[in-house]
């Protein structure tokens, strides 16, 4: 297909009313590389999740489920890569999960800004990351414990 066909496509495509999806764009590492958080509200639980994901391609992850009266933390150290526009973490450890070490999340990155990572998981779901300095102290402090208390010899 030639410049002028493909531009006819297009006025075509768009006169129907049919969308175009756009080509991925690629991201590189060093741009999502940083400390992310995420909040989701479901119910009567919210969630909060913290992931930095460091340039060497190593990473870490605290999730904190709240809702009814209950608290509930996971934790993980985690590998990640990035292949054009599909971030893939790979769960390395976890003393919360130990049922999800080996598995593998992949999410598609939609933008990017020096603030916010918009994504959508394998479920078709939109996701905003938020960058931060860092992790609040609380997870900080249960991150730590938790993995403490795992490798803790008796």
């Amino acid at each position: 297909m030639n410049n002028k066909q493909a531009m006819a496509a297009l006025v075509l495509a768009t006169a129907a009313g049919l969308t175009i999806p756009a080509p991925a764009r690629a991201f590189g590492a060093s741009d999502v590389a940083g400390t992310w958080t995420i909040a989701a509200r479901k119910l009567v639980y919210s969630a909060v999740m913290y992931t930095t994901l460091e340039k060497d391609g190593s990473c870490s992850q605290a999730l904190k489920v709240s809702g009814m009266g209950m608290t509930k933390w996971a934790f993980d150290r985690c590998a990640w890569s990035l292949q054009k526009s599909e971030l893939s973490i790979r769960i390395i450890s976890s003393p919360t999960l130990p049922d999800q070490v080996g598995k593998t999340s992949v999410t598609t990155i939609r933008s990017l800004t020096p603030d916010a990572l918009q994504t959508e998981d394998q479920k078709h779901e939109a996701q905003t990351w938020t960058r931060t300095a860092e992790w609040p102290t609380e997870f900080t402090k249960q991150f730590d414990d938790a993995y403490a208390a795992a490798t803790k010899v008796d």
